[in-house]
């Protein structure tokens, strides 16, 4: 999956503002129908620390449409003009289960 935006650091208000295009596989858009383009962008700013060129990455994990989570590993690059972000699925997180004992 992917985005083209403004650059993630000069954003204001609405993420969706800063958001020319969201780029999904199909098989993206049928397991993922819930993950928006907003949440994408959102983490991946708070990942960014550079201006140009390479300027953010990050692994953050992404529902999908069961509930299951799936870590992602995200880059950015800005050229001057837009910022891509692209991502690619790492593996699926186990859902974890606490069970506390009665004392």
């Amino acid at each position: 999956m992917g985005l083209v935006t403004m650059h993630p650091l000069s954003a204001s208000g609405v993420a969706d503002e800063a958001i020319r295009y969201l780029i999904r596989s199909p098989k993206f858009a049928a397991r993922f129908e819930g993950v928006t383009a907003g949440a994408v962008f959102g983490e991946g700013r708070r990942r960014c620390y550079g201006r140009r060129g390479p300027i953010g990455d990050g692994n953050f994990l992404l529902p999908d449409d069961r509930g299951e989570k799936h870590e992602f590993r995200f880059e950015t690059f800005f050229n001057g003009y837009d910022a891509l972000t692209f991502g690619t699925r790492l593996v699926a997180r186990p859902a974890t289960v606490i069970v506390r004992g009665s004392r």
